[in-house]
């Protein structure tokens, strides 16, 4: 297989892993898109705690395992995103481009195949700074071997090469697209323009630290934290997402949705 040296040292010993007989009980009785759903949620235990930023990995990994399934579906089953202008982002698609197989277990094949690879990517892009990434990477390259699948295989061209490029290129279209929906995720997710107005809550101190607003949002201050991956947190959690009342969720609808300026 064509893997930079990182991948393959990761694949010598998901191999080993392999050859000893190390198979879940769930890679045996669920479907892949179940056993890259488990992937995704071993991914963000080993993460820090961050609700908005997970809540946001999951959905677009939703999107892309139904994309992955749609494209081959021969039902009249309409894809989310590929192919599709997805919060004012364009997903260019050609769906006679795509090699369609003729058989259901074929067609079942290339959606699982597709959907994979896609997977693959998104998570090894969306975790490979978390705190334990090592394990993350370990993991999912792990579940590629499984299913037999080269990691290294990177062709976004699935014109040519059918379903491993066509999950390449889903999952390289909605990495782009993550970049402009607002989260700022260039930028770890930082706010870029709020500022906390009161001071930090100290459970651990009797009295209100100067508390002058009681409807404003204050940090939790902790002399000792642990996340839940099991790491020590050297620094106060900041507000998760408070800009983010314009980055698309998937269980908010616009007859839902008030958006405050600040001091309004």
């Amino acid at each position: 297989m064509d893997l930079n040296k990182d991948w393959m040292k990761r694949a010598m010993w998901a191999m080993g892993l392999v050859v000893l007989g190390y198979t879940s009980v769930s890679a045996q009785q669920h479907t892949v898109a179940h056993q890259w759903n488990e992937q995704n949620l071993e991914a963000i235990r080993n993460d820090f705690a961050r609700p908005t930023v997970h809540a946001r990995n999951l959905y677009h990994a939703s999107i892309l395992m139904y994309d992955c399934w749609a494209a081959y579906d021969s039902t009249s089953a309409q894809n989310v995103f590929l192919g599709q202008t997805f919060d004012g982002y364009t997903c260019p698609f050609d769906p006679e481009a795509l090699e369609i197989p003729d058989t259901p277990e074929g067609i079942q094949e290339a959606q699982e195949v597709a959907i994979s690879y896609a997977m693959f990517r998104l998570l090894t892009h969306r975790y490979s700074d978390s705190p334990q990434a090592e394990s993350t990477m370990d993991n999912i390259l792990v579940q590629m071997i499984i299913q037999e699948l080269d990691p290294g295989f990177t062709s976004t061209d699935y014109a040519t090469h059918g379903a491993p490029a066509l999950g390449n290129y889903i999952a390289e279209q909605l990495i782009a697209y993550g970049f402009t929906d607002g989260s700022n995720e260039s930028n770890d997710y930082a706010s870029t323009c709020y500022v906390q107005s009161e001071p930090n809550i100290l459970p651990e101190i009797p009295g209100t630290n100067g508390l002058q607003d009681p409807n404003a949002w204050q940090a939790v201050e902790l002399s000792f934290a642990i996340d839940q991956s099991g790491e020590l947190l050297t620094e106060t959690p900041p507000f998760l997402g408070p800009e983010w009342g314009e980055v698309p969720g998937f269980a908010l609808r616009d007859s839902n949705l008030t958006v405050l300026e600040n001091g309004g």
